[in-house]
């Protein structure tokens, strides 16, 4: 009788443990790209603000260079 209890069981918790950790993982890419989008919506409002001289800022010119830009925008 126990033998067929856990061969019932164990299935069922190892399921909702592999749910619940696919959850997690799901959850956490979808509010890391929503993040990566406004910082990035913010960096370009950042980055059409030029300075006095007209030259835009330094920081543009370095997220310009990185391929984390290309990436996330």
């Amino acid at each position: 009788v126990k033998a067929y209890v856990l061969f019932l069981i164990v299935p069922c918790v190892i399921h909702l443990v592999l749910f619940y950790l696919l959850l997690v993982v799901f959850h956490c890419v979808l509010s890391g790209l929503i993040l990566a989008r406004s910082t990035c919506a913010i960096l370009n409002r950042l980055g059409s603000i030029e300075l006095s001289d007209g030259s835009p800022k330094l920081i543009t010119k370095m997220l310009q260079v990185t391929p984390y830009r290309i990436v996330a925008c």
